[in-house]
């Protein structure tokens, strides 16, 4: 009979033992504090695949509802803290590259991580510094030994009434809440499905429009090339017409040139018969100035300055004149027994030469004008007088 209890006692006892193992429950749904190193682990980096995955350490620091977040790379800063509510906690943070390493930037972290089978685990996204872009997306886990779901302990089958009522009460309560932190964490995980979806779908768009503008690019390049290749083709056409053109221009110049040289071949070729009939034709003329038979059958010798050289026979030389229509008289003259011919322009003075012959040659002598003759001494005065002498035989160059 030592162990007969009461009915209100077995009570107690049951209700002692119930709310003891509800606050173990309850003390063991959150982790204990402590230091506890993780796994951060992020995709390919979205705006270039080419950059794979990578994975680093993370550390957790949990000190009540306090947990402290830290990157474990000597590189980088990244840390941060958040608190511990309902086994949840979420970190904002902001990460940049130390001082003197080859990268720089900053970054901002998101992450949000749930107590569940005695870790804490959830996604992370990793943003660009003002949050616009979307970098990477990574996952966290961090193992806490020591850390248990939540459970339901029954009311004993003896408690009253009133104990088991309220115990009902506490395991709905309980269920309720752990059906809204279900519903919490599954409309928390939607959201983030929802947000990955839609960013997603924004990165293809801005991929597409970014593939659009280089297609677009791409197609104005090669419009400008080809249309400077028209130009360049245009050019060359222009150049190449204008090279026939001056080619066909140096032709006809060339056949211009030799038909002109022909021309005047043909030209000198019938003024030099012409000239050298107007002895015979003015035969009787000739005679007729009374000139010495040893002067009219003599060459006539000019000198331009260096040199004695043959003009043309004597003969010949006054057939020329008296069929010059430009000189109306040509007479003989004779200045100290030496020869000479006077010649007679209209409106003009008469001039005349004077002329030593020797072995049938003949050279001028002396310039006759205004009734005065003046021997030729120098160069400069034979040549004058060799040219007068050329002029005077030749209508087409006198003025």
């Amino acid at each position: 009979m030592r162990n007969a209890r009461t009915w209100p006692q077995r009570t107690q006892v049951w209700l002692c033992i119930s709310m003891m193992l509800l606050l173990a429950s309850t003390a063991q749904a959150q982790p204990t504090g402590g230091t506890y190193t993780g796994t951060l682990e992020c995709g390919p980096l979205i705006t270039n695949p080419q950059q794979g995955p990578w994975s680093q350490p993370v550390q957790l620091t949990i000190s009540g509802q306090s947990v402290a977040w830290e990157r474990l790379d000597s590189r980088l800063s990244e840390s941060g803290s958040g608190m511990l509510r309902d086994g949840r906690v979420s970190f904002n943070l902001e990460g940049r590259w130390n001082p003197g390493q080859r990268s720089t930037g900053q970054w901002r972290n998101v992450v949000m991580l749930e107590w569940k089978d005695s870790a804490l685990s959830g996604p992370a996204t990793i943003f660009s510094a003002n949050g616009d872009q979307r970098l990477r997306d990574c996952s966290v886990r961090v193992a806490m030994a020591g850390g248990t779901k939540s459970v339901a302990v029954p009311p004993p089958v003896s408690a009253s009434p009133a104990a088991a009522e309220r115990a009902r009460r506490e395991q709905e309560a309980n269920r309720e809440k752990d059906a809204l932190r279900e519903r919490a964490i599954r409309e928390n995980d939607e959201r983030i499905a929802r947000q990955r979806e839609a960013q997603r779908r924004e990165d293809e768009q801005a991929q597409r429009q970014a593939q659009e503008r280089r297609d677009a690019q791409r197609r104005s390049q090669e419009a400008w090339e080809q249309q400077q290749q028209a130009v360049e083709r245009q050019r060359e056409a222009e150049r190449k017409a204008k090279e026939e053109q001056e080619r066909q221009r140096q032709v006809a110049a060339k056949q211009q040139q030799e038909r002109e040289a022909q021309e005047r071949a043909a030209a000198k070729t019938l003024q030099e018969a012409n000239a050298k009939g107007a002895a015979t034709r003015q035969a009787a003329r000739i005679r007729a100035l009374g000139l010495p038979a040893d002067f009219t059958s003599s060459m006539l010798y000019v000198s331009y300055g260096a040199a004695w050289t043959e003009l043309m026979p004597c003969a010949q030389w006054l057939g020329l004149l008296l069929e010059n229509q430009k000189i109306s008289e040509v007479r003989a003259i004779s200045v100290r027994g030496r020869p000479g011919v006077s010649i007679k322009r209209p409106g003009q003075p008469a001039i005349g030469f004077v002329f030593r012959t020797e072995s049938k040659e003949a050279y001028v002598w002396a310039l006759v004008t205004d009734d005065r003759a003046s021997l030729l001494e120098t160069p400069g005065e034979h040549m004058h007088v060799a040219q007068l002498l050329a002029l005077y035989t030749d209508p087409t160059r006198m003025p």
